[in-house]
């Protein structure tokens, strides 16, 4: 009996046609693998882009906003703030940069004030002193109009507290929003005073920034601030 080997079942070797479709099926595996991974990651970089962006925008507008507080500091120092100044004010007494201002009419003077990254960052701007402005009330105010501001950076800027507190500024006496109203088809305002006890909640601006179904689209945003 010397000389004669067991072969234990199942240890032969394969056919090549089954070792090929092994490695093909492999092969095809870790392609819907990459893919997967691929996709997941140009996703998530577009998401993670659009909200920087988002931010940035933001952040721009904010700057913008404080800029103006700063100016209108500056002209209420000067003593020569007893009327209400538009962006033509703020150009000719090189109170703001001129990167920031635009001419729309082409008049050679300033209408409104822009970013200069951002082209649907601009803002209608007044700079009214104590008694003058919104409604009279007392102190220096700020107002602007927000007439193309991307509904996600409006979702961020509109919430106020009932002190009047928000990213706008720490005194904000009113926010009004123009509305497209779908039953009359014509614009309706919706103001917010925190003086009266107002408030503007993050859902609450997401829905008035982003329409609901009963506003189809935002016409403009204002809002008044005191500095």
């Amino acid at each position: 009996m010397s000389g004669f080997r067991v072969r234990p079942r199942g240890c032969g070797a394969l056919h090549p046609d089954r070792v090929a479709n092994a490695r093909r099926g492999v092969t095809l595996t870790e392609a819907v693998l990459f893919i997967s991974v691929a996709l997941g990651i140009i996703v998530g970089g577009l998401v993670y882009f659009q909200q920087a962006r988002t931010s940035d925008k933001t952040v721009e507008l904010i700057r913008m906003v404080q800029m103006l507080q700063a100016a209108g500091r500056d002209i209420a120092r000067s003593g020569n703030f007893t009327n209400c100044i538009d962006a033509a004010t703020l150009e000719a007494g090189d109170y703001v940069p001129a990167a920031y201002l635009r001419d729309d009419d082409g008049d050679g003077v300033a209408d409104r004030l822009q970013s200069s990254r951002y082209d649907d960052v601009r803002m209608a701007v007044s700079l009214c002193p104590d008694g003058r402005g919104y409604r009279n009330l007392s102190g220096n105010k700020l107002e602007f109009q927000f007439s193309t501001i991307p509904v996600e950076v409006c979702t961020r800027v509109l919430p106020v507290d009932a002190r009047g507190r928000g990213l706008l500024g720490d005194d904000i006496i009113a926010v009004s929003i123009l509305v497209v109203d779908l039953d009359i088809m014509g614009v309706v305002p919706i103001e917010v005073s925190p003086e009266n006890g107002d408030t503007i909640s993050p859902s609450e601006a997401a829905d008035l920034c982003g329409g609901t179904s009963e506003l189809l689209l935002v016409d403009s945003v204002f809002a008044w601030v005191r500095f």
